[in-house]
């Protein structure tokens, strides 16, 4: 059983159908909906056979910020029915039709082995989808790597300075974020 929805295993062979089907039953009906890309493990590890869950980065354009599309994103799981957005079935999140994490929406989908987990990587622009795919494929160790390496130049510098420099415009702080 994997993740927050207690779902199966995929094997790679059913993946590229599953993913067929979760965009034509599901992501298409998304408002906005304009693609999806597989992200993760899936890409990185040719070798690997099966996998824990689904990474799919979905790219919506709308004029909504990030919190208010995954919240209605949320919203749209919760009303379908239960085989096609299968309730969870893990311990601690028994019953529930989605989890809303960062920047991730999980649904637990039907597959030919049971279920399986699906989360939802979501991206409001094309440069994103680049980004996240680029980052996401890497092997996690590099993922590491890169992340431990951006949060010593952001504790090492002002964040404000280092941002100038790279000539990057982020996202307003929410109460209790960080650079």
């Amino acid at each position: 059983m994997s993740g927050v929805s207690g779902s199966n295993r995929i094997t790679r062979e059913n993946f590229k159908k599953v993913l067929r089907d979760y965009e034509n039953k599901i992501l298409k009906n998304i408002p906005g909906y304009k693609s999806v890309e597989i992200s993760g493990s899936y890409n990185s590890d040719k070798t690997k056979m099966d996998f824990g869950d689904m990474d799919l980065i979905v790219h919506i354009e709308t004029t909504l910020d990030k919190r208010e599309t995954k919240k209605n994103i949320a919203e749209y799981f919760s009303t379908l029915p239960d085989n096609v957005a299968v309730p969870f079935t893990s311990d601690k999140h028994k019953g529930k039709k989605y989890y809303n994490s960062g920047e991730i929406v999980t649904i637990n989908f039907p597959q030919p082995d049971g279920t399986v987990q699906i989360d939802n990587i979501i991206a409001l622009d094309i440069k994103e989808v680049k980004f996240k795919k680029e980052f996401l494929d890497m092997p996690a160790e590099k993922q590491g790597l890169v992340l431990g390496l951006v949060k010593i130049a952001i504790q090492e510098n002002d964040p404000i300075t280092l941002i100038n420099k790279l000539g990057i415009r982020p996202p307003e702080l929410e109460e209790n974020e960080e650079y």
